[in-house]
This record gives C-alpha cells, sequence and structure tokens, in this order.
C-alpha cells in the first residue's frame, strides 16, 4: 500500500483526507498473487470512523460526549471511495494515479492573477459533478494565508509506504524478483514529485 495525505480541497478550502493505492489481495510464500475483494465499502468507512473517533477521545483531543454525538452523525462526511480501479499492467493509469495522490495543494493551471491595482487573484475549480468549473476569488493577501495552511512542519512525511514498498523490505527485492517483476508501481512513484516537502 502507499498512502498519502492531503490537506487540501478545491480553492486551497481545509479538507484533510488520504488517497491510498491499495492492492487488491496479496502475495502468497511461493510469490503468486492471490485475489482477495475489498467486500462491503460501507461497513469499511463506518469501522474508520469509529476508529478515528476513538483516536480523538484516548489523545483527550475530544470529550466522551462529543465522541458519542459524531458517533450518531448521519452524514458524518467519512468515506472510503475506489471508483478509480487501476488495471493489473496498466504503467500509464499507475502513473496518473500516483501523480495525483502526490499533487500539490495548488497548480499554477488553476489559478489566474488579475493587475488590478490591488491584485486578485481566480481560483479554478475541477470541471467535476460538484463544482462543475466554478471559480471563487481572493485578494491576494487571503489567497497567501490560504495557501500557507498547507505548508506541512519541517521533516514531515505526507506520503508513506508500506508491504513491498516500505523501506526495510525493498532492501530484500533482489530475493524476490517474481513478486517485484509485476509490481512496476514503485518505479512509477519515484517520479512523482512530492508535494510541499
Amino acid at each position: 500500500m502507499v498512502l498519502a495525505y492531503q490537506s487540501s480541497g478545491e480553492f486551497l478550502r481545509w479538507n484533510p483526507h488520504y488517497h491510498c493505492i491499495v492492492l487488491e489481495g496479496g502475495f502468497d510464500e511461493r510469490g503468486r498473487f492471490v485475489h482477495i475483494p475489498l467486500g462491503d465499502i460501507q461497513r469499511m468507512s463506518e469501522y474508520f470512523r469509529r476508529v478515528v473517533i476513538r483516536f480523538f477521545l484516548k489523545k483527550e483531543l475530544i470529550n466522551a460526549h462529543l465522541a458519542t454525538s459524531l458517533i450518531n452523525w448521519k452524514h458524518s462526511g467519512f468515506s472510503v471511495d475506489y471508483a478509480n480501479r487501476v488495471p493489473a499492467f496498466s504503467i500509464r493509469a499507475r502513473e496518473a494515479l500516483s501523480q495525483y495522490i502526490a499533487r500539490p495543494p495548488l497548480s499554477q493551471k488553476k489559478i489566474s492573477i488579475e493587475e488590478n491595482g490591488v491584485g486578485t487573484v481566480i481560483s479554478f475549480s475541477s470541471d467535476n459533478e460538484f463544482f462543475k468549473g466554478e471559480t471563487e476569488t481572493f485578494p491576494v493577501m487571503r489567497f497567501f494565508l490560504e495557501l500557507t495552511q498547507h505548508i506541512p512542519p519541517k521533516g514531515c512525511q505526507y506520503i508513506r509506504r508500506y508491504g513491498l514498498y516500505a523501506s526495510r523490505t525493498k532492501g530484500r527485492w533482489p530475493d524476490k524478483p517474481q513478486v517485484v517483476r509485476p509490481t512496476l508501481l514503485g518505479s512509477v512513484l519515484r517520479t512523482v514529485p512530492i508535494p510541499l516537502r
């Protein structure tokens, strides 16, 4: 699995979420891939929600009353979406998905600077069902304030690799050519720029 944290949504809004690249299955002791479907995504989402709330409660970031209230919310905001599935040997699709999950909060293609005496930045949204290509206008100082909230602390890691891609396992790749050969994703991810590090 490769896990990437994103802090921003459209228009640089604070919208913390994770993107993951996960195999539907795993490798047995002989290096053969065994397909294991992800299963009930709604139950997975609910489990994830309860784990996060329990974590916040344990760290005393919320109290028991708020935790119970959050559990009872009908529309919690937690979701697991696996609409973007990547075919096994599609290097192009894997590269596109890898670049998407490692993207910075801002794209120069999605902003325009208006020289109108005071300076204004126009931000363009994605052309998707929800935002439909909307725009938002920022005074320059507010734009910088919105942008700087997404700069991580020094040394913070936004991308983590597990399993075959973890640092401790990559040293053993030469011993497992039958497993490494079909997992070309690792070479793709090394070419992806890591945002604001």
